[in-house]
């Protein structure tokens, strides 16, 4: 079955340069499967922020990568969110990664596990 999709975007009145581009379905949420969503762009032209994003839900399978990547240019900083259903979720590590751009040097990271922080080092209780 093929997806049909309305495409948004938004242009600088004065130089004509797209600021931002997203995708909805019929429903009118934001969805795309085939890429993000949601695309910011900076002075630049590159992508600021990216989020990936299926019936209005924050979603991207954890093996496909983040949910949302946002680049900050003015710092050189990074931040990444791996999100499934809307909730922030990572098996294979933090799912919350904060870190310079050009050095790779973390500043922070979180995990998450169906919404809820947990801390890896200590053993995961099942109920």
């Amino acid at each position: 079955m093929e997806e049909s999709y309305t495409v948004k975007v938004v242009k600088d009145v004065e130089s004509g340069k797209v600021l931002s581009q997203a995708w909805f379905n019929a429903a009118g949420q934001e969805h795309n499967t085939s890429g993000p969503a949601v695309v910011e762009y900076g002075p630049d032209g590159e992508p600021v922020r990216q989020c990936w994003m299926q019936n209005g839900q924050f979603h991207r399978d954890e093996a496909d990568g983040p949910a949302i990547i946002t680049r900050n240019p003015d710092d050189d900083t990074l931040l990444v969110k791996f999100l499934q259903n809307n909730r922030l979720h990572r098996i294979d590590g933090p799912a919350v990664v904060h870190k310079f751009e050009t050095t790779g040097e973390l500043i922070s990271e979180r995990f998450f596990r169906d919404g809820h922080l947990y801390r890896p080092w200590l053993r995961l209780q099942t109920p």
